[in-house]
């Protein structure tokens, strides 16, 4: 029985000619060709009928060339003539089809070889797509090939930086201690140098070799590295990870993908001794091979004690564009708000083309001083960046600083050439390192932005380990036991959003604070008189400029924390009715309250103990009462 699916896809009314099956026959018509009368045949009768006639006329003179070659009588009569009627007569029986029907059967026979080319083209792109999937899938990793790749990762970024000084920023918590501690650290490893600064309950502030007022924690963790020949300025090193694991005897390790993390988790053969660590985990993200957290569980003499280390920030400088070793105070961190709002600067004064000899009045200086600062602060280059305006030798105003790009460095320089009697330095970092004779890549950005664990919320209830604050923020977004799968996916993302924001909007309010100051500090003792009428505009537009963006951060942080606040503190503290006499010391009033929310805002989302949390919170109620009232003030005078 015939197929008739198949008839009708190859069904047509064109037939073959005499000389087509002929060349079919004797295997010399083209491959497409061949093809085409081959598919004809196969649902065509009469065609069949008429090639097996003509293979039959063909043997029959194939036997007859044969027989004369060997013997001549034996050969049959009219052999020839009745081979040539048998020719004529296939001929006479074919039909000859018109123009346009061959035309039309052309176009089908093109429309199935398109049918069937788009068949093939999906089958390759199918197969693609799987072996796409299979390459990116993600392999297994090892202990041993995470801690090199990381280990490699770490000193490649080492290597592209001449004299690098590590920068890290730390969250350093321990489990039941209510007061966490932010630990920044700039570590020389050339020279030999090396720096820190902590943010506890007694503020900021810089610790030397000889203090002995370090927080409790940071003495705990610097004994318990020295105890496991670890070292305690590369807290989350990877070789130092590798060495303490080669010198221990382990009971278990495994390697697990927590969504863009791996987590390297080794645990130790008992007994421990005091100060030994007993499980360690060192958290590394993917895509750069980056140690992002460590956490230990070390052996103490009341029993195990649970320490986590989480980074922040991390960032690899030369020395030679970092002033943290001296005593001078650092700058915050970079942080990136959208475009103020301002009105077209004043029409620059040009450069006079030729130099003049005598030195620029004090006057002439302030106003190209505050010029600059204009155009720094226009192009958001006041808010972190290493950048710096000084007078020099009483003769011209110079710009001096680092910048990531090229393209920043000429944004900045184009605005700075415009105006009298300032001279702009700028320099990419690999720029800075090229003329020390040696290479150099851009530092990696800071990472401001809080890194939060996948899982905030497992099995429909709070992790355990999560901090009292986090719970109450999970019960707050709709967190719940016997949620599913769904739900706590979606009461992660909610935690998670509200974390990200809170840490950027304290940041940016802090650097915002910063600028505010710097500037204020910087013509406090300038009057009225001493600067013209567009330096005085400009320095008012800057300030008003700073005092907005503060304000909308302010009222962002109000938002997003009053609510659980007041809920954690029972009630909303009694605002602060006392106001700064002069403007210069609200200005300061509200630099100092920016920087006690973001330290408390820290704390609070660190982890605080159960008992202490309703402290925190009324300490930050009640500093952000006092920064929004600070602003109110500042912005009617």
């Amino acid at each position: 029985m015939s197929n008739n699916r198949g008839k009708k896809w190859f069904h047509f009314g064109w037939h073959p000619a005499e000389e087509d099956l002929l060349l079919f026959l004797d295997g010399e018509a083209s491959e497409r060709q061949a093809a085409k009368v081959r598919a004809h045949l196969e649902s065509c009768w009469a065609c069949r009928n008429q090639r097996d006639k003509l293979d039959r006329a063909i043997a029959t003179f194939m036997d007859y060339c044969a027989a004369w070659a060997t013997d001549a009588s034996a050969l049959p009569p009219r052999a020839s003539l009745q081979f040539a009627e048998r020719l004529r007569l296939a001929a006479s029986t074919q039909p000859k089809p018109s123009l346009i029907r061959r035309w039309a059967e052309t176009l089908r026979w093109q429309s199935a070889e398109r049918r069937i080319s788009a068949v093939a083209t999906a089958c390759l792109l199918l197969v693609a797509a799987l072996g796409l999937i299979l390459l990116r899938a993600d392999r297994p990793v090892s202990a041993q090939e995470l801690l090199r790749r990381t280990t490699q990762a770490e000193t490649l970024r080492l290597s592209r930086v001449v004299e690098p000084v590590v920068y890290r920023k730390v969250l350093v918590k321990r489990a039941g201690v209510s007061e966490p501690v932010v630990l920044e650290s700039w570590n020389d490893t050339e020279r030999k140098r090396f720096r820190r600064r902590v943010a506890d309950g007694q503020g900021l502030r810089f610790l030397r070799a000889d203090e002995k007022d370090a927080p409790a924690i940071i003495a705990e963790l610097e004994q318990i590295f020295r105890a496991n020949r670890l070292d305690p300025l590369r807290p989350l090193s990877a070789a130092a990870f590798a060495e303490w694991r080669q010198a221990i005897k382990t009971k278990a390790e495994t390697v697990a993908a927590i969504g863009d993390e791996l987590k390297l988790t080794t645990v130790a053969a008992s007994p421990y001794t005091v100060n030994a660590i007993a499980e360690a985990a060192l958290i590394v993200r993917k895509r750069d091979w980056h140690p992002v957290a460590l956490e230990l569980r070390v052996q103490a003499e009341d029993g195990l004690r649970d320490y986590e280390l989480s980074e922040t920030a991390y960032e690899v400088l030369p020395s030679q564009a970092l002033a943290v070793f001296t005593d001078s105070p650092l700058a915050p961190t970079p942080v990136l708000s959208p475009a103020p709002k301002v009105s077209p600067p004043p029409a620059f004064v040009a450069a006079s083309p030729e130099p003049t000899l005598a030195a620029p009045s004090r006057a002439a200086l302030q106003a190209a001083e505050v010029a600059a600062l204009y155009a720094l602060h226009q192009a958001q280059a006041d808010l972190g960046e290493q950048i710096e305006v000084v007078v020099e030798d009483g003769r011209q105003v110079v710009v001096r600083g680092l910048v990531q790009t090229s393209e920043r460095k000429e944004e900045l320089a184009q605005s700075l050439r415009r105006i009298a009697l300032v001279t702009p330095q700028l320099l990419t970092v690999e720029e800075a390192i090229r003329q020390a004779q040696r290479a150099a890549n851009p530092p990696a950005a800071n990472e401001t932005a809080l890194a939060m664990s996948e899982n905030v919320v497992a099995g429909g209830q709070a992790a355990a380990a999560a901090p009292p604050f986090q719970q109450k923020l999970i019960e707050h977004f709709g967190g719940r036991k016997g949620m599913t799968e769904a739900e706590r996916q979606e009461v992660n993302r909610q935690v998670t959003q509200f974390y990200n924001a809170v840490e950027a909007d304290a940041s940016a309010a802090l650097a915002e604070a910063w600028a505010l100051r710097r500037l204020q500090e910087r013509f406090a003792s300038t009057t009225g008189a001493e600067l013209d009428a567009a330096s005085r505009q400009r320095l008012e537009e800057m300030v008003g400029n700073h005092l907005s963006r503060l304000r909308r951060r302010s009222r962002n942080l109000q938002a997003r924390l009053r609510p659980l606040l007041i809920t954690l503190a029972g009630d909303a503290p009694a605002g602060s009715s006392v106001i700064e006499p002069t403007r210069q010391a609200r200005i300061l009033a509200a630099f100092r309250a920016v920087e006690q929310v973001s330290h408390l805002t820290d704390q609070l989302i660190a982890g605080e103990t159960a008992a202490s949390l309703p402290q925190t919170a009324r300490a930050l109620l009640t500093e952000l009462t006092r920064l929004d009232a600070t602003l109110a003030t500042l912005e009617k005078n």
